[in-house]
């Protein structure tokens, strides 16, 4: 199972460490540490390590590697909340990324430039532009992205109220996550099917879901998730019935196995 508090734990004395290693070697490495930086909850140490490795590359004339350190810096834009700087670097990486024929990080442009439109308030361009982004991803076997579009997609369409839609994106995102042996995507997995429960009125069900993220937090921590857990939690705990509660007990008894395989039907 990926850690990355694990992993910027290994990455920071090798990297102090290594400042006499190759700048090849030292702009991929701080590029994988920053990877671990943002599922850690560590954005700004991310875009730091970013920028530092865009240097680098740039240095060493890969501009093909410069342009996924400029679409990572984009995403650290988005998340700062600097939204005409995300947009600029979407449109930038999107043209070097067709202009070079890779299809692979191109779906990652546009996943950008959707959440871009999707923050501003053009929701539907902003869902289409996720939607394609999504399915680019799994045209490439890109399994990681198209997890992370499709988690997208669960928040936007419920926020417009489509629960079916919903529940679809989140079943395949938790199901490739699975696959990844991805942590966070499997704990935010589970809590967006429960909030999904709960606004179908299913409280048990939601209740045991909730429960299964808190047993999973209280084996350790879980790196970006708990700086959005409080929003997830308002919406399921909001119910307040005695059927969530008791789910909620059972779902605390369940490894995280036991919780992939009840949410996706495979345990009663």
């Amino acid at each position: 199972m990926f850690d990355p508090l694990e992993a910027l734990r290994l990455f920071e004395p090798l990297l102090e460490r290594g400042r006499d290693v190759s700048l090849t070697v030292r702009a991929h490495a701080l590029r994988a540490y920053g990877s671990a930086a943002n599922p850690a909850g560590r954005d700004d140490l991310a875009e730091r390590a970013y920028a530092e490795s865009l240097d680098a590359f740039r240095a060493l004339g890969d501009e093909a590697a410069a342009n996924v350190l400029l679409l990572r810096l984009g995403y650290a834009a988005l998340y700062r909340g600097d939204l005409a700087r995300a947009r600029a670097l979407a449109e930038e990486t999107l043209e070097g990324f067709v202009a070079a024929g890779d299809r692979l990080h191109e779906s990652q442009s546009h996943g950008l430039l959707g959440e871009v439109e999707y923050a501003q308030g053009n929701h539907e361009a902003g869902i289409r532009l996720i939607e394609r982004s999504a399915t680019m991803a799994g045209e490439t076997h890109f399994t990681w992205w198209r997890a992370r579009m499709l988690g997208r997609l669960v928040d936007f369409t419920l926020e417009h109220g489509d629960l079916d839609a919903a529940s679809a994106h989140a079943r395949e995102a938790l199901v490739l996550s699975r696959e990844l042996a991805d942590r966070l995507r499997l704990v935010r997995g589970l809590a967006r099917l429960a909030v999904i429960a709960a606004e179908n009125g299913d409280e048990e069900r939601a209740g045991r879901l909730w429960g299964a993220v808190e047993a999973e937090e209280a084996r350790g921590p879980v790196g970006a998730w708990e700086s959005e857990r409080e929003r997830y939690e308002e919406r399921v705990l909001s119910v307040g019935a005695d059927d969530l509660q008791r789910g909620r007990v059972a779902g605390q008894s369940l490894s995280l196995d036991e919780a992939m395989a009840y949410a996706l039907g495979d345990l009663d």
